[in-house]
Order: C-alpha cells, then sequence, then structure tokens
C-alpha cells in the first residue's frame, strides 16, 4: 500500500489506526474542499475511535472541525459540482460541469448520441455569477435577462475570498459569455432583483498543495 505521501490526487491507501491491530479504515486524496483534501471511510463501529485518534493527533496542528455550511462555501468558491445541485436529472455532464467525464471516442454507451448532440449545439452552460451585494439567492432562484429568465441558480454562498455573493448556476449559452450582466429574482422571481455579471469558473483556484 503507499504511504501518506506517496497517494496521489484522487489515489487512495489502507491502513490501521495506531498499529497493525488498530482500526482499519480507507484513506483518499479528495475531497470537495478545492484544496489538498482527504477523505477516510471506515465502518461506522470504528468511526469515533478513528475520529478521537485524528483529533488528537492533530492537536498540535491545531486543526479544527467544520461543518457542512462551511464545506459548501469552500466547494463553491472552487467550482466544484455537487449532486442535486449543478447535476441530476434534467441536466447532462456537459450542462453540469462534468464534461471532462466524458469520453464521445467510445463506440457505445447509454446516451452518447444525446451526449454528442449536446457537445456539438450545447444549449445552456455552468457559469459563474458575482453579485454586488451580501444577499445570497436560494438554490432554483430564476435568472433573467430583462424580463427574460434565462437560468436558474444551482449554489450560491456569501464567499470570504471575494468578500461577496458568488453562486455557480446553469444558464443559456446565448448569455454565458464572462462579463454579461444579468438579474437574479427573489422573493418569487418578481419583488427583488439582484444584479450579478457571468465569470469563469472557479472563483478561487487553489494549486491543492495545503490542507
Amino acid at each position: 500500500m503507499p504511504t501518506l505521501e506517496q497517494v496521489k490526487w484522487f489515489g487512495a491507501t489502507i491502513a490501521r489506526l495506531n498499529d497493525r491491530d488498530g482500526a482499519p479504515f480507507m484513506l483518499t486524496r479528495s475531497g470537495y474542499t478545492g484544496e489538498l483534501g482527504y477523505e477516510i471511510f471506515c465502518t461506522p463501529g470504528d468511526a469515533l475511535a478513528i475520529w478521537d485518534g485524528l483529533m488528537e493527533a492533530g492537536e498540535r496542528y491545531g486543526i479544527t472541525p467544520m461543518g457542512s455550511a462551511a464545506l459548501e462555501v469552500i466547494r463553491v468558491e472552487a467550482g466544484l459540482p455537487a449532486a442535486g445541485a449543478e447535476f441530476g436529472p434534467g441536466s447532462d455532464a456537459y450542462e453540469s460541469g462534468l464534461g471532462f467525464a466524458v469520453d464521445l471516442k467510445k463506440t457505445d454507451f447509454v446516451g452518447r448520441e444525446a451526449l454528442a448532440r449536446n457537445a456539438e449545439a450545447p444549449r445552456r452552460a455552468l457559469k459563474g455569477l458575482l453579485f454586488e451585494c451580501q444577499d445570497v439567492p436560494a438554490h432554483g432562484a430564476p435568472i433573467y435577462a430583462g424580463e427574460r429568465q434565462i437560468g436558474q441558480i444551482t449554489s450560491a454562498v456569501r464567499s470570504p475570498q471575494r468578500e461577496t455573493t458568488i453562486a455557480m448556476a446553469r444558464i443559456a449559452v446565448e448569455f454565458a459569455e464572462d462579463g454579461t450582466e444579468l438579474l437574479v429574482g427573489q422573493m418569487g422571481g418578481h419583488l427583488k432583483r439582484l444584479p450579478c455579471t457571468v465569470a469563469p469558473l472557479p472563483f478561487f483556484d487553489p494549486k491543492r498543495a495545503r490542507a
């Protein structure tokens, strides 16, 4: 098994807690932080012991637990799509920012014809939005060009890195050029509009070199 230093991006290794008789777990160099992240997989019965061991070993480095809300912020800053937000039923891989995972060189697989067609003539694109306010629109909030709805918010947070609200959104390709000024509807999409500008993803591009 590779050592911690030998685990490459999206690689994995197997280990035990403390010694060869300790609780077994799998460690992967992955995660939704956008930085150098690791994930630990274990049986439910070993989770508490592994958590306590991790916190004890990390105390000297100032390790601090964080919740899902903090993870959501750094996920969106790094432009990482998530299930139930950027991808799911009703959107294909290209519209969800996952085109890198599609290999159209393969001769046949389920959905190949539709993906090939959409790759040639995309309808929607996953883009970033930079806001001029601190309001955070909800998932699914409508995006407008004038009075025409041209997309919807998939994820939105207030970004400490950019010191303003940012969002990931699926919008019509005709309005996906960086710098395009749009409006996001709040309170039912009619009573309040939030100005924003189309921006490239990611908002913050870490080297994935630090935890």
